[in-house]
């Protein structure tokens, strides 16, 4: 058994996956001691021939190939062959920019931990790190400290739920815990449940990870689909409120995942062109069961909050909407 499985889903990245390859085989890491599974996810560049070439250099390297099928399906699919101790899910676009894989790996080994979380800089297409702010400020005080899911959930996540983890293979099929196949933003319930179950989890103060923001990436780009899938997170993760073993710092969180989720569905609403498809999606957030959010902590998802609280997800739409896109004509 291998004491590291790394999988990662590929989809037309022939333009950045060498600098992802490189940065895990760049890590100190004896080659016996890990294994690299990419999933190729039905990709139509070059992607596969790059993939191709690593498998002839390096036989730690599996390769397996799925039609077209989204991330989700191809990362539970890369677990099912996974052999690894520990496995650490990474985007094919994304790179490792430190070597400190082994001593992660070392920590995790040692204490028998269910999770070990580390930390990450934004990068823009061409790895250039962005002046964009993350939460690692807020995590920093915890680390090296051994704790469980629920201060997991409360203090480290900070709303960042991306998979930047190395997690116990044994302990995600315990619990059998996947990723929802055919949904965006599903990194959100995905993370619950791994606070929800985990008993040893450390964070380390290591920014290890360069998270490649790219146009076409999820966030940036927006549909009916997408903003359905986000109400569909939401209401996976409202279901946890009821459960009694719950502390309420928890379940406050879990409140205020919400509160963002929608102000993010809100705007993005107000971004889509055509009326009848905002009406429908703000009936869906209605027939949700959705009708109060907990207010926002910023300024821009207090008064979103507030207004959805007072007036309903349809008439902030209306107001949000020439806002909008008087800022896209603004900034060109």
């Amino acid at each position: 058994m291998k004491e590291l499985s790394i999988i990662i889903p590929v989809y037309n990245v022939q333009n950045y996956l060498e600098d992802c390859l490189l940065s895990i085989y760049k890590q100190s890491l004896s080659l016996e001691t890990f294994e690299v599974i990419a999933v190729n996810d039905g990709s139509t560049d070059k992607s596969i021939d790059i993939l191709r070439k690593y498998e002839e250099i390096y036989p730690n390297m599996i390769i397996i190939s799925q039609k077209n099928s989204g991330q989700s399906v191809a990362r539970n699919n890369g677990l099912t062959v996974a052999s690894g101790k520990y496995v650490f899910f990474m985007d094919s676009d994304d790179y490792l920019c430190l070597d400190s894989l082994a001593s992660l790996l070392s920590k995790a080994t040692e204490h028998d931990l269910d999770v070990l979380r580390f930390d990450y800089k934004y990068v823009d297409e061409e790895g250039h790190e962005l002046d964009k702010k993350t939460n690692r400020d807020k995590r920093m005080q915890y680390s090296g400290r051994l704790v469980d899911g629920q201060f997991l959930y409360e203090h480290l996540y900070q709303g960042e739920f991306f998979c930047l983890s190395l997690i116990k293979r044994s302990f995600l099929l315990k619990y059998s815990i996947q990723y929802k196949e055919g949904a965006f933003f599903e990194d959100v319930e995905y993370a619950l449940k791994i606070a929800y179950h985990a008993n040893k989890v450390v964070y380390m103060d290591s920014c290890i990870y360069a998270y490649r923001q790219r146009g076409t990436s999820t966030i940036y780009t927006i549909d009916k689909k997408k903003v359905t899938d986000i109400i569909g997170a939401s209401i996976s993760v409202l279901q946890y409120i009821e459960d009694p073993s719950l502390g309420n710092g928890f379940k406050n969180v879990i409140k205020e995942t919400v509160t963002s989720l929608m102000v993010f569905a809100l705007l993005r609403i107000a971004e889509l062109k055509e009326r009848e498809v905002q009406k429908s999606l703000c009936v869906l957030i209605h027939e949700s069961g959705i009708s109060h959010l907990q207010p926002g902590k910023e300024v821009k998802e207090y008064i979103i909050s507030c207004g959805f609280n007072v007036m309903g997800g349809w008439n902030v739409v209306r107001i949000l909407y020439p806002v909008v896109w008087l800022k896209k004509k603004l900034r060109g």
